[in-house]
């Protein structure tokens, strides 16, 4: 199921780059909001991975939070936040944020979305290529949160895709 979203010439490193289309990797809601939300999630994290020539491989995030006051609870993410990725297996794998983002305000929508880009080595891609995934921390400049992750085959199945094109 591999679905890619550009396959081309980078605009502005003007390598060849190809990009697999986003996913949900983790959504949560605290139970004490829930009923406010109508169903809706709280925070929900779409995330994707981008190859650049040369096996240069980048995860790229974008989450939503159904507040405009967010970064009032999360802060923003600083450049070098830490996603720690905790799989099924015990093993942890560390990427960094390559920038950061104080996050977008749509007080229309009330959400405030972040974005942000980390580095995968070579290392670290073995890894996740073969592991389930079962929960991830981000650090925030407030402090971290751990969130469950639904789409716990994620970087299998994105890494796969990207091994066998």
């Amino acid at each position: 199921n591999c679905v890619y979203t550009f396959s081309g010439t980078d605009e502005y490193s003007k390598k060849k780059r190809v990009d697999l289309k986003k996913e949900i990797l983790f959504e949560y809601t605290d139970p004490e909001v829930a009923g406010f939300l109508k169903g809706r999630s709280y925070v929900t994290c779409e995330a994707g991975l981008i190859e650049f020539v040369g096996n240069i491989r980048v995860l790229t995030i974008k989450i939503t939070i159904v507040s405009r006051m967010a970064r009032a609870e999360y802060g923003y993410l600083n450049s070098n936040s830490l996603m720690s990725i905790k799989l099924l297996n015990g093993e942890v794998v560390n990427l960094f944020a390559e920038g950061g983002d104080i996050g977008q305000i749509d007080n229309e929508n009330n959400i405030t979305t972040y974005k942000a880009s980390f580095g995968i080595s070579s290392e670290s891609q073995k890894v996740l290529s073969s592991s389930l995934i079962d929960k991830i921390k981000l650090v925030w400049s407030t402090g971290y949160e751990e969130y469950p992750v639904t789409n716990i085959d994620f970087f299998m199945n994105q890494l796969g895709c990207l091994n066998n094109k």
